[in-house]
């Protein structure tokens, strides 16, 4: 677990003697998510607009981030409202935050 914890050593000598001590481990997540993006193409309705149903999500653009102690949160921003002017490659963000 992320923090103190606090455990037990014990130490034995060559001829049985021991001697119990607790001490306070601290583990510390200092790694970052490891993420994974996709490419995703989305269309243009007859009005030249995208429908609100077909906005960029995290599903569409995640390619399996993960984190060593796991992800708390994936976003894409910004949530684009493409037209017919932004036509070509556009830029989204796929943001991870993981648990700690």
């Amino acid at each position: 677990e992320v923090g103190g914890n606090y455990i037990t050593i014990t130490v034995l000598n060559n001829i049985g003697v021991s001697v119990t001590k607790g001490a306070v481990a601290t583990v510390v997540d200092d790694k970052p998510p490891n993420m994974g993006t996709k490419s995703h193409t989305v269309f243009l309705n007859d009005y030249g607009m995208l429908d609100p149903d077909n906005q960029v999500t995290v599903p569409d653009i995640d390619d399996d981030t993960w984190d060593n102690c796991g992800i708390n949160t994936l976003a894409v921003e910004p949530t684009p409202l493409y037209q017919c002017a932004d036509e070509g490659p556009q830029t989204v963000t796929l943001t991870a935050t993981d648990i700690n």
